[in-house]
């Protein structure tokens, strides 16, 4: 629950009746560690896309997004080096 936390998990409606999925800010810990981003440590990319979307986040240009949608923000070529 604190990892939801931390990514600003939020549930919301999916237009479906009563259905709700979960969307978050940031990607959810398990998103995050499977993804091309997780290198072991906090590299220069993970700044730039930390500082990108936070810019984001404080302009009101970012929305939410689904696991779904951040596993395709965070996809990588794994063979590129970081």
């Amino acid at each position: 629950e604190e990892l939801s936390l931390i990514s600003g998990v939020y549930n919301v409606y999916t237009n479906n009746g009563s259905q709700m999925a979960q969307e978050s800010w940031w990607p959810k810990y398990n998103t995050w560690k499977d993804s091309g981003a997780d290198v072991g440590y906090w590299s220069s990319f993970n700044e730039v896309f930390f500082q990108n979307r936070l810019a984001a986040i404080r302009g009101k240009t970012a929305s939410l997004r689904s696991a779904h949608d951040w596993r395709i923000a965070l996809k990588f070529d794994r063979r590129t080096p970081r």
